[in-house]
């Protein structure tokens, strides 16, 4: 598992599938495309497989995928990322300044 999200580089076409595939679970692996092996290689996918009825059988992959749990793992830390890397300083530097014109008034 790559726990080490600073590394993960995708495309606004990547982002956007991944997007879409939080609302469908059952997402084949075609219409991926060639994002697929990226996917694959962040471990941010993983394979569906059809339950059989005999506990004897193995399981059998269905041709979807849904996401996984590092892709979750992703999302927070981009989410977590961008406040302390945009929204933080920004708000930091706006109150400054108020204070600091609040205070030349006085």
């Amino acid at each position: 598992m790559n726990t080490n999200f600073d590394k993960v580089y995708l495309t606004h076409k990547e982002i956007f599938l991944l997007f879409k595939m939080r609302f469908n679970p059952h997402t084949s692996e075609e219409s991926l495309g060639e994002s697929f092996k990226t996917f694959r290689e962040y471990d941010f996918i993983r394979f569906n497989f059809i339950e059989e009825s005999s506990d004897c059988s193995r399981k059998k992959y269905d041709g979807t995928v849904h996401l996984s749990d590092t892709y979750y793992r992703y999302c927070i830390h981009s989410r977590r990322n961008r406040f302390y890397r945009y929204i933080t300083p920004v708000t930091v530097a706006f109150l400054t300044t108020l204070l600091t014109n609040l205070l030349k008034e006085l």
